[in-house]
Parts: C-alpha cells; structure tokens; sequence
C-alpha cells in the first residue's frame, strides 16, 4: 500500500501551490482562514442527519441496461461503508479519537505553515500543488505526514482494509472528524461521510471512434443511435417485409410490421448494449432485495468470520454465501483477506439509540 492519496498527485485539479493558497486563504499569503463556520456547521448537521435515517435496504444501482463502473463502485462502496459502521462501529471510532483527532490537527497546521512559506517563494510557487513537495521543503510538515500515515496505516491493518481507495477514506474520515470538531460537531457515521458519492467521469470517446459505430456524446456519456441497417437480420436484406396495398388495409399492415419489428429492435438493442460494455467497461445494473451481501462482506473481511460460519448463521449454502461475497467485492474493488481461521466469537455490536442489533436483523444506514 503506497502512501499517496488525493493531495499527493501532481497539478491535483490543475492548482499551483499559490493559486491553491490563494483560494483557501485569500489574496493575503497571511490571512486566516475565511469564517464560513455556520455554512460549514449547516452542512455537516446535513450529513448527520443523512447517516440517521431508517435504512433503505432494497439496493438499485443503475437505472438502466448498464451503469458506469466509477459510478457504481461509488456507490457499492457507500453502501460499504455504512454496513462496516453498522456492525464494526469502532472502525470509525478509531478514526476519531482524541489521538488520532491530535495527529489530525497538527498535520492541518502544519500543512498550512507549509503551504504559506511555499507560496510565498517565487521559484515554488507555480509548482503543481501535492503534499509531496510541502514535505520537500518543510521538515515538520513531513513529520506531520508521516504520522497521519502511521495512524491510517495502522487502521488499515487492525481491520483488514488494505485497499488504496479505503486508505483514503480513512484519510477523509480525520480531516472531516477535525472540521466538525472545529464547528461543535461530532463525526458519527459511517467512513468517508458526504464524501463518496463523488466518482470521475471517464474519457470513452478515443475508445467510441476505435469501435466503427457513430457515437454522439452527451455530458461525456456515450449514445448510440439507432439505424435502419441495425434492424436488417442481414446486410443483404432489402427491408423488414413488404406491403401490397390492394391487399392489405393500413391497420393490419402496420399491425403486421410492428409485431415483425419488436423481436428485431431487441435484437438490435441487445448488440448496442454489448458494445456500450466494451468501450466504457460499463456493467449491468447492481438489484438486491436488502443489503446482506454488504453485510457478509464485513462479517469475512473485518470480523474474519469464514464463510461455513456465515452459512451456517444465515441457513445458507456456503456456495451462495461465497457467490454473494465476491460479487460485492468485485464491486467495490475490494482485496480479500487470506483465508484462515475464524477470528475470536464476538458478542453483537452494543445497541445504539436503545436499539438492540441482532446478526439477522441488522440494516445498513445507506449514504445518499
């Protein structure tokens, strides 16, 4: 797992180190910080309200034929998160301790140390903005960073999250724990709260153009018109029927032809949509009647109950449990644990708001 996550990449949304300055802290390389505290105690009251709401446990993700991979793994990954808060509360609560909100703080303060002095020095200051080249120039930054890194690190090993996109949410959790600290709130919801609806929209023309089929392009997403010739059973077929007036009346006709045309359109549709998989990696709408499999992920990979074991809880065949797991994991690009032996029994999570959680009545508090 490699120390790097959003802040560490080179020209992060096209900012330079002053440009970035600038917009945080205005035109003032000294400024303090802006006084947004009510807008930002509104918007995190917002999300707290969110996170406690009812569950929805019938899970749809993608509306139509397909869905965008970075769109569903988003939102797979939501879902995610809010059954590892439901049954692994402490995964976030470790996140937001006093220590770890105490590394959080002076990470942030030394950060913009850092990126005042940088800003400030005409030679540094139109290098693209990471935190590798705060690091480069300022020693307690660095120190700062690697101690933030230890922390998440740490996390990540405790609860089996090795993945880079978890690393990150992690990394989320702290400075969002440390802004609501700072406005009177306190972060209690799943990882990543408000922050992982967010997905890029990938550049699928140069794959579109390779593909020989006209594809006009709407806010970036690809759309296939539908032709004539697509209706042809062959490329030598002259037309779908043919119509003789002196025998037929238009009703019937046009009765005839559209029954004829509804096996053809399908036909057509179905290759349209094979052909939208291949040049965006698109994948069939996610439908699931509760959020279980969520659920049974979090049982295997951080409580490290084996599969037999979730079976044998649920009534379940162990195939189907395991089928149901790595679906989920594909999902969301998790990387499972090694296989071994079943982690110590633990006793169900301690209720919260005087409800108590039971292993086949837990519900997962989905982000919206």
């Amino acid at each position: 797992m490699g120390r790097e996550h959003e802040d560490s990449r080179t020209n992060r949304r096209g900012f330079t180190v002053r440009r970035l300055n600038t917009a945080l802290y205005g035109s003032d390389a000294g400024a303090q910080h802006l006084s947004v505290a009510e807008a930002t105690r509104q918007m995190f009251s917002h999300q707290l309200a969110l996170a406690g709401q009812p569950p929805d446990l019938r899970i749809r993700i993608g509306r139509g034929a397909t869905v965008e991979r970075p769109k569903a793994e988003a939102r797979g990954r939501a879902i995610f998160a809010a059954a590892l808060y439901d049954l692994v509360p402490e995964s976030t609560a470790r996140l937001v301790t006093p220590e770890a909100l105490a590394v959080e703080r002076r990470y942030q303060t030394a950060h913009d140390e850092a990126l005042h002095a940088v800003a400030s020095d005409p030679i540094l200051a139109n290098e693209p903005y990471s935190v590798c080249v705060l690091a480069s120039e300022s020693a307690p930054f660095a120190a700062a960073l690697a101690a933030k890194w230890e922390v998440v690190e740490k996390w990540q090993r405790d609860f089996q999250l090795c993945d880079h996109w978890l690393a990150e949410l992690a990394w989320d959790t702290m400075r969002t724990a440390r802004e609501m600290r700072e406005v009177g709130l306190e972060f209690k919801g799943p990882l990543g709260m408000g922050s992982l609806d967010s997905w890029t929209q990938p550049d699928y023309e140069e794959a579109a153009s390779a593909s020989g089929r006209e594809v006009v392009f709407e806010w970036g997403s690809p759309v296939f018109p539908v032709f004539v010739d697509d209706l042809k059973l062959s490329p030598d077929e002259a037309g779908f029927d043919m119509y003789d007036p002196d025998a037929e009346d238009v009703d019937s006709a046009t009765a005839r032809l559209l029954k004829a045309l509804r096996p053809r359109v399908h036909r057509a549709l179905q290759q349209i949509v094979a052909e939208h998989r291949q040049i965006t990696d698109a994948l069939p709408p996610v439908k699931k009647e509760s959020s279980k499999s969520f659920q049974w992920l979090v049982r295997y990979q951080v409580l490290k109950e084996n599969m037999p074991v979730i079976a044998e809880a649920e009534g379940m065949a162990t195939g189907n449990i395991s089928k149901e797991i790595h679906a989920v994991k594909d999902l969301i690009r998790l990387t499972l644990r090694k296989r071994g032996k079943s982690g110590p029994r633990r006793k169900p999570p301690a209720p919260r708001d005087g409800v108590r959680v039971t292993a086949r009545a837990r519900t997962v508090k989905l982000l919206r």
